[in-house]
This record gives structure tokens, sequence and C-alpha cells, in this order.
């Protein structure tokens, strides 16, 4: 990494250790580079909340796997639980009841038990069998694998974002009544309690005061502000959190696609008892490199900002002309274009070469500042 890499990246680290103590958020917590807006619908808010977080203190919201698709291909991956029980009961008369069973289940809407025992009248199987395999057949209906399975297909438009318990009234209407919040960050004052803050490089962060331009002239200037005292003092008019829970029964015309039990099993029981001797396997989802090994467990929301980032950089003409220009452009921690979603930019300029932006988002915007984030077993709990 260059100078102003690495300037940016204790900037960041700073910054992030200072909302966690202002806020009392905890070491769950992941702060969003380029705060993003709560956007208007609830597939905007559910995108968010879908979001498998990486193992980083800061991450960038885009490039994620989501939490749905993980959960589809862990419960389409495990047996149905008693299946070989109904299978063994059979023994041979198992082929002639598999044969059968496909127009049978057509005809009783995909009521197994109903058509087994159409087909067992039908059959020579042995009447006590008969009534064996009936009894292990309603069991197994009431398996999680099956279970869950059943529910992922009844749900809405598989290829749909999938729906979870909040909705985006629910967190505006929530945000009207949130408490406030402020945090101070001196640059000079945390620079030396950032060595345990992880910031994963490989995913897509920027090293860069503005989300624009990558010049030598601009990493220059990146350097100079970065590396020189920086304060950041900031208020919300509203903070909160926003918990996430996967819809696992119906709510607003939405059907349940989640059924918590089945990855619960699937969690807990790393054989071929329970997993298909295919991929993806257990140690493909949870092991030390595993796709889903954590969760977002909430969203954590500001709404109503007010910042004033003050840089007591030594900078020239050149370099302010350029910061004016690339404000709007976003990042560190509060740019974002004036007049879009409620923004509002200022810039003064000392004959020092100092330089005080004041940032504004009016109250009515709400931004998404992060994510807690929870380890999946202990959504278990």
């Amino acid at each position: 990494m260059s100078q102003a890499n690495d300037a940016i990246m204790n900037l960041t680290a700073g910054w992030y250790s200072v909302l966690t103590t202002s806020l009392s958020l905890d070491e769950s917590f992941q702060l969003m580079q380029g705060n993003d807006p709560l956007g208007t619908t609830s597939d905007e808010l559910w995108r968010v909340m879908d979001i498998i977080p990486p193992d980083s203190c800061v991450f960038i919201p885009t490039g994620h796997s989501g939490f749905s698709d993980e959960y589809h291909s862990v419960i389409m991956n495990l047996k149905a639980q008693g299946s070989e029980e109904f299978k063994q009961i059979l023994g041979d008369s198992w082929a002639e009841w598999d044969s059968a069973k496909g127009d049978l289940l057509e005809k009783h809407k995909g009521n197994e038990v109903a058509a087994f025992e159409e087909w067992a009248l039908g059959s020579s199987l042995d009447p006590s069998k008969a009534s064996q395999a009936k009894t292990s057949l309603r069991q197994k209906e009431q398996d999680a694998v099956s279970l869950a399975v059943d529910r992922w297909f009844k749900a809405d438009d598989p290829d749909a974002m999938k729906p979870y318990a909040t909705k985006i009234e629910q967190v505006r209407s929530q945000c009207q009544s949130a408490p406030s919040g402020q945090a101070n960050f001196d640059s000079e004052k945390t620079s030396s309690n950032v060595e345990k803050i992880r910031i994963d490089s490989s995913l897509g962060i920027s090293y860069d005061l503005f989300s624009f331009n990558a010049s030598g002239s601009y990493d220059s200037l990146t350097s100079k502000v970065s590396s020189s005292k920086l304060t950041v003092d900031v208020s919300f008019d509203h903070f909160f959190t926003v918990d996430v829970t996967p819809l696992s029964s119906k709510s607003g015309g939405h059907v349940p696609w989640y059924y918590g039990p089945a990855l619960d099993l699937a969690y807990k029981n790393n054989d071929n008892n329970v997993w298909k001797n295919s991929a993806p396997t257990w140690e493909d989802k949870f092991g030390e490199h595993g796709s889903l090994r954590r969760v977002v467990g909430a969203l954590v929301i500001v709404d109503g900002i007010q910042a004033t980032i003050t840089s007591e950089a030594d900078l020239d003409e050149d370099d302010h002309k350029t910061v004016e220009a690339q404000l709007d452009t976003g990042y560190f921690p509060f740019f974002q274009a004036s007049g879009k979603g409620g923004w509002e930019n200022n810039i003064d300029s000392s004959d020092s070469g100092k330089l005080v932006v004041t940032t504004k988002c009016k109250g009515g915007n709400p931004q998404i500042l992060g994510v807690n984030v929870i380890p999946i077993d202990e959504i278990f709990q």
C-alpha cells in the first residue's frame, strides 16, 4: 500500500473505534464505507439485511452473497430425516412404490400419505408393514428438512428478493422516536488505538478520501490531508438499530420462506446422516473458510446528520479546488452529492491552508451506518 493508503486505513480504523465507543456499539459492529441510504422500498431494505458480511470491521455493501441463497443451497443438500427408515420398512416393495408414486402424488396434490395409502391397498405389501410405513411417512412429513424445502417452494417467486420480518414503513416509524447520538474524532488521539481493528483489504474498500480518481497529484492530496491532524464532529438527530429476522411466518401477504430448525440441524451435524454425499458440504458452509459463518443481526441506522470535518493540512489553492470538485463523490466519512438525498456540503478554506468541510443530511433521509454481525451458531440460541 502507498503512504496515502496507509493513512486512510488508519483514519478509517480510528473513525470506527470512535463510533463504537461513542454510540455504545460492540465489536460485532461493521461500518459501511460510504454510508448507504435506507432506500424507499422494503426490497431495498431486505437486500441489506440479506448480506453475508465479511470478517472485517469495515466493508462496502456490494458484491456479497446473500443469506437466503446460502440457506437455500444448504437445505437442498440435506437428507430428509426418516426417509431411510421408510425405505427399509418397504424392503423389496420400495422399487414398486417409487415407480408408482409420481402419478399418485399428482392425483393427491402432493399428499404423500394419501398417495401411499392408495398404492398400499392395491399392492401385495403386508398390511402390518403398510401401517409401519405410513407411520414413518407421517413422521417424515414433520421432518425439519422436508418442512424447510416445502416452505421454500411454497414461498413467493423464487427469483424475487426474499422478504424479512421488518418492512420499510416500520423502520421509518421507529426512526421518529429514536434517541440522538454524537461522535467526536481526532486523528492525533485515536491513531495509536487502532491496531486491533480488522479491515480486510481484499474486499474492494477504497483507500481514498473520495470515491473519484487516483492520479499521482490526487494521491498526494489524500496523503497530505489524511496524514495531518483531522477532526470529525458529528451529531445524529436519531440513532437506532433494527433487528434482522428472516420471514418464518406469514406477514402482510408474504409467504414465509425460512425454517430455522433445518439450518440448526445442518449446522449441528457434520455427517452424511444429515448431509448428502455431494457439494456443498458442511465445511463449504460452516468450516473455517465457509460461506455461511456469520449473518447480519441488526442494521445500525442514523438520521439527521450534521458533521464538521476539519483538516489542518497545509493545502495550496489547487488542493482546495480539487477537494471542492471531489467532495460530492463520496466517502470519508460523510461525503455525498449536494442536493442528493437531502445532503448539503460547504467548504471553508482559511489563508493558512486549513480546510473545514460542513456536511449535513436533513432528517427524513435515514442512512445505514453499518450492521451488527453475529456468528452463525448464535442464531440458534
